[in-house]
């Protein structure tokens, strides 16, 4: 994103950009139920060449924390929300327009509105299919702020893959 190294890491440039490892996490392939052939996706974790978990691997770095965190007795649990905007198919050309961006007035926020969900249901089904086809926890749906944005959330779990 800067466009540059950041030097601290001694990823790149004190190491010539190392080649390392990434092996699939057990249990998580998946079939994609929205690929028009079979498609299957699957999460993979980093290693070094000597097979040690590489040390910023962020699910390497999450056990090492969850790790610490039971030495305390405590259990480390998370949940992420996934934010995403939708568009209104445009002709080509023409600059795309989130979905209700027509609507206007003071009520147009419309956070957290049951209306918009509802005018959008075959494809809030669709998701939550593709959802539970992955065995992904989506929990719930809902819309936010601005005009076409809407936000799946994850059921938080204490499970780390």
């Amino acid at each position: 994103m800067w466009g540059r190294e950041v030097e601290e890491t001694g990823l790149h440039i004190e190491t010539g950009d190392k080649d390392g490892l990434c092996w699939p996490v057990p249990e998580t392939l998946q079939l994609v139920p929205w690929a028009e052939r079979k498609t299957a996706q699957v999460l993979l974790s980093m290693y070094d060449r000597d097979g040690t978990p590489f040390d910023i691997d962020s699910r390497h770095v999450l056990a090492g924390m969850a790790a610490r965190l039971r030495e305390f007795g405590v259990t480390a649990t998370c949940a992420f929300e996934l934010e995403f905007y939708l568009f209104e198919e445009e002709p080509e050309g023409r600059q795309p327009r989130p979905v209700f961006s027509t609507h206007r007035g003071p009520a147009r926020q419309n956070m957290y509105a049951l209306s918009d969900l509802e005018a959008l249901m075959p494809l809030v089904d669709e998701i939550r299919r593709g959802a539970d086809e992955q065995n992904i926890a989506a929990d719930a749906a809902i819309s936010e702020a601005a005009p076409g944005q809407f936000e799946l959330n994850l059921h938080h779990t204490a499970a780390i893959r």
